[in-house]
């Protein structure tokens, strides 16, 4: 008879289904309000429910994503919570020593040499001398009145961000709206997310709107009371681990499953702890020279998307030309047209400058969609360009050589591509910080479930091994990843004995070879998940044992 079959339980017993329905219920209660999903771009209840749900999946499979985008997120969070915060500190010591020489100027009085040059030096990259911005008025679109700021605006606009602000910004927590009318007359809205970099842009140009954080507060739908019991019920399901293992009783695997995710969990907590919880919507920014700024990000995409294309036609068009030149020449045709010429870019001020004339012109036949785009945005771009010299100081120059690709589409939840990379572009494969803490939360992912090695729970030898196994692949993720980026350092080496690497020969093996890698760890990772729940079909009959708490705590006979 087998360890389970003829089980009758007792006082101290339980049964399969209460194991399966503390895990289960253990686990989800904690990846429920451990995930915190970003802001979407159009947020609904739908929305936002399918994206819980998406990363609620991903958590319980793939919960070291969830922590490496969740530490991406804080270095974002801190990185901004510094260039906003040093950019108030700037402004106010310099407001100060302005104050303190004009004083000194109206009694006549001697200006000190502590500090000769600051009155000289701009307040921020993007801010004029004088703190002057635009006021918005009703005239014709591209006018502004510049007015000056006050030391109670200055105030107001420039606060201190604490961490729970930064994580707003980060999350999406501003996005910005440009308006124009398309070829078949009818109104088009491009709404895009607040890139941290468009958010410090804007703050430098005294742009971005002032959110306090009761104002987050009140947006994000924290529950304190459903935190605790989440608390409460992980405090709970790890004494009885604990306990089981102090009493020498079997721990499942749905239990040591559990338990792993769980310390996931509470690592996701700790990261999160400053991150707005369930907010559903984003501060639209409605300054209307903020917007002519946004116009200007958005006709950059516009302009690089074309640009993106031209190269791919060109890359088409000159491998047609050789192998169509190669079939002349064998035909002894030797009458060919010269090769196509590369794309050339045009420059950022050039281009809004010249569609910014052909807004003018209604009658100019536009190629497609996106030529009609630029158009449209032209005048409000060009408008932007005029807010960035006049008031950042920028010349043409710097304008052309910066990226201004500080919007976004999507709410960016889990960043692993960005991390490593991807196969068909050479980028993002460097050595970094986060690869390291995606490293180090594989191998502790692995280590935990290797922690079964002894464990006599698993109903064959067959489901054992392929348990231990599965953690020793998810152990050496270090090793996987180090020759991922061996790989494409090889690739992109200048070094002439690899050039067999370079220039694509060995693709046949290498890509195979991660391939096989990458589905392996996929399929350790459902392994782990689909094991724990079909070991409960044969469990020893020591997991059927409820832990005698009186043993260890004090009590009356």
């Amino acid at each position: 008879m087998s360890d389970t079959q003829g089980w009758t339980g007792g006082p101290n017993t339980r049964g399969t289904f209460d194991i399966l329905w503390t895990c289960v219920s253990t686990l989800a209660l904690c990846v429920w309000t451990a995930v915190h999903p970003n802001i979407l771009l159009l947020p609904s209840t739908r929305r936002s429910l399918l994206a819980r749900i998406g990363m609620m999946v991903v958590a319980v499979v793939f919960p070291e994503i969830i922590i490496s985008s969740a530490w991406r997120q804080l270095r974002s969070a801190q990185w901004l919570r510094t260039e906003i915060n040093s950019l108030h500190i700037d402004k106010v010591q310099t407001r100060s020593f302005n104050n303190k020489i004009q004083r000194r100027q109206q009694y006549g009085m001697a200006i000190d040499n502590e500090e000769p040059q600051r009155a000289l030096l701009p307040t921020f990259e993007f801010e004029a001398n004088s703190p002057m911005r635009s006021k918005p008025t009703n005239g014709v679109q591209g006018e502004s009145t510049l007015v000056p700021m006050t030391d109670d605006v200055i105030n107001q606009e420039s606060l201190q961000w604490n961490s729970e602000q930064a994580f707003f910004a980060v999350m999406g927590g501003f996005a910005i709206e440009n308006e124009y009318v398309s070829e078949t007359k009818t109104k088009v809205t491009i709404r895009r997310l607040i890139t941290i970099h468009g958010v410090l842009q804007l703050a430098k140009l005294g742009l971005i709107p002032t959110i306090m954080p009761e104002e987050i507060s009140e947006k994000s739908k924290a529950d304190i009371i459903a935190k605790l019991f989440v608390l409460s019920q992980i405090t709970w399901f790890g004494l009885e681990v604990i306990g089981r293992l102090a009493s020498a009783l079997p721990v499942t695997p749905i239990e040591i499953h559990t338990a792993i995710h769980v310390a996931c969990t509470i690592i996701i907590y700790l990261i999160w702890m400053n991150k707005p919880y369930d907010v559903r919507g984003s501060i639209l920014v409605k300054d209307r020279d903020a917007k002519d700024v946004a116009a200007l990000c958005n006709f950059y995409k516009v302009t690089s998307d074309l640009y993106a294309k031209a190269c791919d036609d060109y890359e088409t068009a000159r491998v047609n030309y050789w192998k169509d030149r190669v079939v002349r020449a064998a035909n002894n045709l030797l009458d060919y047209d010269p090769p196509p010429s590369p794309p050339v870019r045009e420059q950022l001020t050039k281009a809004i400058k010249r569609y910014a004339i052909s807004s003018n012109e209604p009658a100019i036949a536009v190629k497609d969609t996106k030529e009609h785009t630029l158009i449209a945005l032209a005048p409000s771009a060009e408008h932007g360009l005029r807010i960035l010299q006049e008031w950042g100081g920028l010349s043409e120059n710097s304008i052309n050589i910066r990226n201004w690709d500080l919007l976004r589409d999507n709410s960016e939840n889990f960043a692993i591509k960005a991390v490593w990379g991807g196969w068909s572009i050479n980028a993002g494969h460097e050595v970094s910080l986060d690869k390291g803490v995606h490293f180090l939360f594989n191998f502790l992912y692995g280590g935990g479930h290797l922690s079964a090695w002894a464990s006599s729970s698993f109903p064959t030898a067959v489901e054992h091994w392929l348990w231990i196994n599965s953690a020793i692949m998810l152990t050496l993720v270090p090793l996987w990843g180090s020759l991922w980026i061996i790989w494409w350092k090889a690739v992109s080496s200048k070094r002439r004995w690899l050039y067999f690497i370079r220039n694509g020969d060995l693709d046949i093996l290498a890509a195979p070879f991660f391939f096989v890698v990458i589905l392996t760890y996929f399929l350790a990772r459902c392994y782990f998940l689909i094991e724990s729940l079909i070991s409960l079909r044969l469990l020893p009959t020591g997991a059927f044992l409820t832990v005698n708490w009186a043993r260890y705590l004090p009590h009356v006979a």
